[in-house]
């Protein structure tokens, strides 16, 4: 039997780096099934004028529209005719690129933050009111220019510079790390729909597993069409067959390696089909499964328990050659 060199270690390395592709592959596709099935079956279009105590947590889409208010920050003197007013902040620092010798720093504006939402008392959409975070998140329409002679009447006289309606801590022109700029964006008013979830009689954002959703649309736009671009996660056979291929490729070509373990190897070779097909398709389902466990549960097991017999009763009654 040939010793291990390091041909066999590159060998072996690609095989586990398609196998572990594989599985990835198969156990996003399981994830992203969950989400499009959980989007599909349970989003509710709901009225806007009426609380519905029985739509408690669950993914709801609202129609109403936002309200005109008059909305100032008085730090800065800035006042606007919207639905709501928000301030942001950007950070002048520095970011750092590429790896080992490529490595390289550059300072240059972070991306820009929501410090502030000006409204006067709760921000409502229908009878619902919108949480403080969904308010941070919620997309705007216009930008509010800072004016030199608003920011000398504010109540704090902020001390920056003013330059294409934003306030610079620093100069504009030669900002240094740790310079702030400050902006403005409102919501005009109009009709729009909501995405998200019901706390009470909170619109706030719908969560599933570790992520945050929120979706605004047209007024207008059909359900369907807004479930769409919520399941944009929507990974559904083309994932699968693609995870089956690594797999089957990774432990079919495994299997013709010298050091592969003599039993399973006596076990592999006495149905050939086992190397490509069954072994391969059950791990597959399994990763799936695995998936759809994050948020079904119920419907994750059976899927993993079909997988597990895929995978070993071939094996159990695979007889030599």
């Amino acid at each position: 039997m040939a010793t291990k060199d390091s041909g066999d270690v590159a060998f072996v390395f690609m095989c586990g780096l398609f196998a572990v592709c594989g599985a990835v592959a198969a156990f996003t596709a399981g994830a992203g099934g969950a989400i499009t099935f959980q989007v599909r079956h349970l989003v509710r279009e709901v009225p806007a004028d009426h609380i519905d105590p029985h739509n408690e947590g669950m993914p709801i889409v609202v129609r109403s529209e936002f309200r005109a208010g008059r909305y100032a920050d008085p730090e800065y003197g800035v006042e606007a005719e919207a639905a709501f007013l928000q301030r942001l902040e950007a950070t002048f620092t520095t970011f750092s690129t590429g790896s080992g010798k490529n490595r390289t720093t550059v300072t240059r504006w972070g991306s820009p933050r929501v410090v502030y939402v000006a409204q006067q008392g709760a921000v409502t959409f229908g009878a619902f009111r919108l949480s403080d975070a969904l308010l941070r998140d919620i997309g705007t329409t216009d930008d509010v220019p800072i004016s030199e002679g608003a920011l000398a009447r504010s109540r704090s006289r902020k001390t920056c510079k003013v330059l294409d309606g934003r306030c610079y801590t620093g100069d504009p022109a030669a900002p240094r790390l740790g310079d702030r700029r400050i902006s403005f964006r409102a919501r005009a008013p109009g009709s729009a729909a909501i995405f998200g979830a019901q706390s009470n009689a909170t619109l706030t954002h719908w969560s599933s597993g570790s992520q945050r959703v929120l979706l605004v649309g047209r007024v207008d736009e059909p359900l369907a069409s807004m479930l769409n671009r919520i399941a944009k996660v929507r990974l559904g056979i083309g994932t699968v067959l693609v995870s089956f291929v690594l797999i089957a490729l990774a432990l079919g070509t495994l299997s013709l390696w010298d050091h592969f373990p003599e039993a399973l190897a006596y076990r592999f070779r006495g149905v050939r089909a086992l190397n490509y097909v069954f072994v391969p398709l059950g791990l597959t389902i399994t990763m799936d499964g695995l998936g759809w466990m994050v948020l079904f549960p119920r419907l994750g097991a059976p899927i993993i328990f079909v997988g597990l017999l895929f995978a070993v009763l071939p094996l159990a009654i695979a007889r030599p050659r």
